[in-house]
């Protein structure tokens, strides 16, 4: 049984290792450098946010090396050195993207972009967490989907590339609808942990990856407070870039 005090979440975080994603570099995320970025940040559980890759699988295979570390693999997490590292997946539909966190394997497939619904109905079925990403974003975004999309999600994003306009926007529906917003940092790179992410008040108390997905849910319906520091003007035109290159 694993039990966090008021742990900070991040969602969203993609770890990339250089300023561009990872299948175009030789050098991927490595363990020892997302612990150290969430430890530098307050960081208690992230999703290392795959997109089209298998990142989160690299990180577990080097985790199980790891013969001097407290380590505990599920399904669809990884619990390190107290830490806890969820498999997450940014999936690009035909009406923009989704998040999933906690999925027991990846559903990327080469050369398909899947269908918004179906992406959603595989999430709901598997017992992930569905988060929508920069919803109003028209770049990358379920913005004209919007309605669609929330009947099946977990929460909304307030993303830190976003306008505290848009930001604003992005708050008053999650009132409107009832749909729980949370930070996130989507970071590109290590320096950008910790940028958004939301503390629950309370504890984050499972035993298997499963309820680790279960109690996300619970954190953001019964009590969180959320925290962000804005993209910088620099940081804004590389997600712009990197986000192209994803995709």
């Amino acid at each position: 049984m694993y039990c966090i005090q008021n742990p900070a979440i991040d969602l969203h975080n993609h770890f990339w290792v250089k300023d561009r994603p990872a299948r175009f570099s030789s050098q991927r995320k490595d363990l020892n450098t997302v612990l150290e970025s969430m430890k530098r940040a307050g960081i208690d559980i992230c999703a290392l946010t795959s997109d089209k890759d298998y990142r989160y699988e690299r990180v577990v295979e080097e985790a199980l090396k790891e013969r001097k570390r407290e380590i505990e693999c599920f399904e669809n997490c990884v619990v390190v050195d107290s830490k806890v590292i969820f498999r997450g997946e940014e999936v690009y539909t035909d009406k923009g993207s989704i998040v999933l966190v906690g999925l027991k394997k990846t559903i990327w497939q080469p050369r398909k972009t899947r269908q918004l619904v179906e992406a959603l109905k595989i999430g709901k079925s598997r017992k992930a967490f569905i988060l929508v990403p920069h919803p109003f974003l028209s770049m990358g975004g379920v913005k004209e989907a919007i309605e669609e999309t929330i009947r099946y999600a977990d929460a909304i994003e307030i993303s830190p590339y976003c306008s505290k306009q848009v930001n604003k926007g992005v708050r008053d529906f999650s009132r409107e609808k009832g749909l729980p917003a949370v930070c996130t940092s989507d970071a590109r790179h290590p320096r950008e942990t910790g940028r958004g992410f939301f503390v629950s008040l309370g504890e984050f108390e499972f035993k298997d990856g499963e309820e680790a997905v279960q109690k996300l849910k619970e954190c953001v319906r019964n009590g969180m407070e959320n925290y962000q520091r804005p993209a910088n003007l620099f940081e804004i035109a590389r997600y712009l870039v990197l986000s192209g290159m994803a995709k």
